[in-house]
């Protein structure tokens, strides 16, 4: 019978659910759901599978911070720019002579004076004195300022405005004279907006100190990048949103 079948499959099906991929799926969306319904940024609605227009909001704020440490990176040349910059402020008084020492102009200059084996000893005796200067830690310190400033330079660079254009179509770039209109959109529009934004903000080291950054750019460009302020408030929004979970 009609009710004989119905009866079965309620029965089967309430044996062999935790079987079904489909059941632990929605199980364990369902857990997603109840874990970020209490935390503090209400992005995503679950039933419609939208995100709130306040999830755009969110990004506005961050991109119209680093919108002024965008343009200064941006106005870097390429990574090389930058990796040059951090390398020349490590540079002692003494290894800055001997790079001096090491032109091409310098060598040509020594090469007519004195005789190709004075040359080759001058010009090793340069190389020592420039190598010797780097030891472990001076090393380290280096490539720990340099490794901060790209993750920063990433993280600033990220394109704010192609995700907010997904929310409203009109607003202008870097144009931040009027609040936009956002409207909440299916999430699958911005799937990939999201993983590209992880890739460059969850790798911020949060708790480090973030001065040496900035005086290195503001030695280069006469300002910060951004208040150190509203930097330390971004890092703490940020964590929030990783340990949440939240993206």
């Amino acid at each position: 019978s009609i009710m004989g079948g119905n009866f079965l499959k309620d029965l089967f099906g309430s044996f062999f659910s935790g079987l079904d991929p489909e059941a632990q799926k929605k199980k364990v969306l369902k857990g997603i759901a109840k874990s970020l319904s209490k935390t503090k940024y209400k992005f995503y609605k679950m039933g419609s599978n939208e995100v709130d227009p306040s999830f755009a909001k969110f990004m506005f704020e961050l991109y119209k911070a680093v919108s002024p440490a965008q343009a200064m990176i941006q106005s870097f040349e390429n990574p090389n720019a930058l990796k040059k910059l951090v390398l020349n402020r490590s540079l002692t008084e003494k290894q800055i002579e001997a790079i001096d020492n090491l032109t091409e102009t310098a060598i040509t200059e020594l090469a007519r004076k004195q005789p190709l084996k004075a040359v080759n000893e001058s010009i090793r005796a340069h190389m020592e004195t420039f190598t010797s200067a780097y030891d472990s830690t001076r090393i380290a310190k280096t490539d720990a300022l340099y490794t901060k400033l790209m993750y920063f330079a990433n993280f600033v660079q990220y394109d704010f405005y192609f995700t907010l254009k997904k929310f409203d179509n009109t607003i202008k770039e870097h144009d931040f004279t009027k609040v936009p209109k956002f409207s909440a959109i299916n999430g699958s529009y911005i799937v990939e907006d999201l993983k590209n934004f992880i890739d460059v903000a969850w790798v911020l080291p949060f708790d480090t100190d973030w001065s040496d950054v900035f005086k290195l750019i503001k030695s280069v460009k006469g300002a910060d990048p951004l208040p150190m302020g509203t930097w330390k408030k971004i890092l703490a929004r940020v964590k929030y949103l990783r340990d949440n979970h939240i993206l």
